[in-house]
């Protein structure tokens, strides 16, 4: 074989090497842009979602505060349009952060004690208070003394502007749970101590004493910072309670939360249950990127439905909240779940609805 027949044939060989690697690549790039992305063209023109999928979705939210029958659904999402709007809102339905009544009750209150008693340990003041009263140091008495000695469960004060009551549900919650349950042998508590009737009262030592509020929501901090200056007015009058040690505890809190440094006693501090789901939140971004829906869209959805359920706002001061409560859903949430109006129909009930608005325990 001649050299020149020899370099025909391996150019040959070669180009049929490059034009199958090229081929291979370009493959997938002459598939249409359906076979490519087959949600984005689902999500676009058709519901993705079918009956059964809105009676399962009605299952898992059959335990939070809203009206959640297959027509009820379907009549909330019908308010979307075009497709992809419809979609998107059957999406963030399903991922909504929602907490039941079983779930507080079974596992809230309890993870929330457990953090309790953990924080107090880690107290100095309070560490060396029980070293000195003679009890064999070991974490079971530790928290026997905490509970009787010196944990008090104490309402939050009613704000001039502000709703507190919800406190005195989950009060009732944490009561049955938790101090007549795993605590049974601790002594009995009925009531929350309204503050003044306590700090005139007790006989307890401030530098050794915890006061434990509660409620379900510390979004913005709003509310706290308002009953901290109610509480901070109180303490003025008996200014040696200012020695004692302060905890906050919610079924969720937002991050960044932090209205405790102005509030000027030794100790305090805000425990949760969970963190407060975001409306742009990884997972949920991730979730529509599925789809095809892109960051852009999706927040032109959600500015878009607020508007249209009225409110500029996505929630109060701007919270951005996915969250539903068993009682109620707060203001936090993004408007148009809650929401009634001439012109928009919510799909949970929200804070100011006839049913969420008496939660106090007598």
């Amino acid at each position: 074989m001649s050299q020149e027949s020899s370099n025909n044939n391996s150019k040959s060989s070669r180009s049929q090497r490059s034009r199958k690697t090229l081929s291979s690549i370009t493959a997938r790039c002459r598939k249409p842009l359906s076979a490519i992305l087959p949600r984005r063209k689902d999500i676009v023109l058709k519901e993705i979602y079918t009956s059964s999928d809105i009676d399962s979705l009605c299952i898992k939210l059959k335990d939070l505060a809203g009206n959640f029958s297959s027509t009820s659904v379907k009549e909330w999402v019908a308010q979307f349009e075009p497709f992809i709007d419809r979609n998107i809102a059957f999406l963030l339905l399903d991922l909504v952060q929602g907490f039941s009544e079983l779930e507080i009750r079974t596992f809230a209150t309890r993870k929330l004690q457990d953090l309790l008693y953990d924080y107090l340990m880690n107290q100095e003041h309070i560490y060396a208070a029980f070293i000195s009263s003679g009890e064999a140091p070991n974490e079971v008495n530790f928290r026997r003394w905490l509970r009787n000695k010196v944990i008090t469960y104490a309402q939050l004060p009613q704000p001039q502007d502000s709703s507190v009551e919800s406190q005195f549900l989950l009060w009732s919650l944490y009561e049955t749970s938790v101090l007549q349950g795993r605590d049974a042998s601790c002594n009995s508590v009925r009531k929350l101590r309204e503050l003044d009737e306590f700090f005139s009262s007790s006989k307890q030592d401030p530098k050794t004493s915890a006061l434990v509020f509660m409620d379900y929501t510390n979004a913005t901090g709003n509310q706290l910072s308002k009953c901290l200056k109610v509480i901070d007015r109180k303490l003025d009058k008996y200014p040696k309670w200012r020695e004692a040690t302060y905890v906050f505890m919610y079924i969720v809190e937002m991050d960044n939360i932090d209205v405790l440094k102005s509030f000027q006693v030794k100790s305090s501090t805000t425990l949760f249950f969970s963190r407060m789901l975001h409306y742009q939140e990884s997972q949920i971004l991730a979730k529509l990127a599925e789809y095809g829906v892109s960051e852009e869209e999706y927040n032109e959805f959600v500015l878009k439905y607020c508007r249209r359920s009225g409110e500029e706002a996505t929630g109060y001061k701007n919270s951005g909240a996915l969250t539903c409560h068993h009682y109620s859903c707060p203001n936090n949430t993004l408007p148009f779940f809650w929401k009634n109006n001439d012109n928009w129909k919510g799909i949970f009930y929200g804070s100011q609805t006839s049913r969420a608005a008496n939660y106090r325990k007598s």
